[in-house]
């Protein structure tokens, strides 16, 4: 129980200090500082030109990637042709 005593006494002075402490005024211009540079933040802008390049280097990368995905499935499905002897040929004797 002496314990349980401790943390009651522990909890009163806890208590004690929360009352005791005062609200403190902050500085006038502290809230036009804070809003100024929220809203400096908020305007930063992307250039067209920046956006026209970003969205010209994205096509660029997906046609890239699909050209080479394409290359890649048309070289697989000719080694399984010529694997089952199934690619026509165009000569008359090999």
């Amino acid at each position: 129980m002496s314990s349980n005593m401790k943390t009651t006494n522990e909890m009163n002075n806890l208590d004690e200090k929360l009352r005791q402490i005062q609200k403190v005024e902050p500085s006038p211009f502290l809230f036009t500082r804070i809003q100024a540079k929220l809203e400096g933040k908020l305007s930063l802008r992307v250039s067209r030109k920046m956006a026209l390049a970003s969205v010209i280097g994205l096509f660029a990368l997906i046609a890239i990637n699909s050209w080479i995905l394409n290359k890649a499935q048309n070289k697989q499905s000719d080694n399984l042709l010529q694997q089952m002897n199934l690619i026509e040929s165009q000569q008359i004797y090999r």
